[in-house]
């Protein structure tokens, strides 16, 4: 609540992507990718678009040993008829995922890191 009696609502407010005006349920994308032999875990974040509003991104933690490309992750998507609107435009690989106090993966700190590291 602010100085003036107003109340924020502030964190999860909203977990669609919204691309092009079709909205995107992360936990399809995530469940999707995660089917893929060499994800260990993947979060599906939107990314800042200026044509689209936001782009699907999705952050992965590969199993030791893996190596995943972003065509070949959409490929595997397409073959599992994924919306081809739905598949990532952007793969993000990470050691691990950024957690919050509770152990859950932060997506925030996801979102804010890939955008850290840039185009």
């Amino acid at each position: 609540m602010d100085a003036d009696g107003y109340v924020r609502i502030v964190g999860r407010v909203k977990d669609m992507i919204l691309r092009g005006g079709q909205n995107i349920s992360p936990r399809e994308v995530e469940e999707a990718v995660a089917a893929h032999p060499a994800v260990a875990e993947a979060v599906a974040v939107g990314l800042p678009d200026p044509v689209y509003g936001e782009r699907v991104c999705v952050a992965v933690a590969l199993r030791p040993g893996e190596a995943l490309e972003l065509a070949e992750l959409r490929s595997f998507l397409e073959e599992r008829r994924l919306a081809s609107f739905k598949r990532p435009e952007r793969l993000e690989l990470f050691d691990e995922l950024p957690r919050n106090a509770s152990g859950k993966t932060s997506k925030d700190d996801v979102r804010r890191l890939v955008l850290e590291r840039g185009a």
